[in-house]
């Protein structure tokens, strides 16, 4: 769900976008000692450094279509774009003007929080109204299907 929020902003702003993802567990139980986070984010390093140069340059076609897919890319990187947060968890919540700001001094331009659960969809949505760096996504999560309400939830 928040790559799509993420091409949607890239489209608004007409920047290119790529997107960059690794699975540190399958959809299921939540039973985080299964969880492999040290190789997602291997596994998303490795990527950016076939992608993005030392020097902030980034690939100008899709590594499929290139002869040599290791090549280093050679156009430069106009934002970054956080694709995937959950800025409305309540053990973060309170930071948030802090998270906003080191976002911004790391050059990230917008972050997508996304809600798992309707409970969420309300505080997902004051985020973005207060920041606009802060880009809303909506969905629920397969841990929580049993919680969606018989009516279901508008913001």
């Amino acid at each position: 769900m928040e790559g799509a929020a993420a091409a949607h902003v890239a489209a608004l702003y007409q920047v290119p976008m790529v997107e960059i993802r690794a699975a540190s567990n399958r959809v299921g139980d939540r039973d985080k000692a299964r969880w492999d986070i040290p190789a997602a984010v291997r596994t998303v390093a490795e990527i950016c450094d076939v992608l993005i140069e030392k020097d902030g340059t980034m690939a100008s076609e899709p590594l499929t279509s290139r002869s040599d897919p290791l090549t280093r890319a050679s156009d430069p990187v106009f934002q970054y774009v956080d694709a995937h947060c959950h800025l409305h968890d309540p053990r973060i919540i309170h930071d948030i003007p802090g998270i906003v700001q080191r976002a911004k001094a790391a050059e990230v331009t917008h972050m997508v929080t996304c809600a798992t659960m309707e409970e969420n969809f309300e505080s997902t949505s004051a985020l973005a109204r207060q920041y606009p760096a802060i880009i809303p996504c909506y969905g629920i999560h397969p841990w929580f299907l049993e919680s969606l309400s018989d009516t279901g939830s508008r913001c």
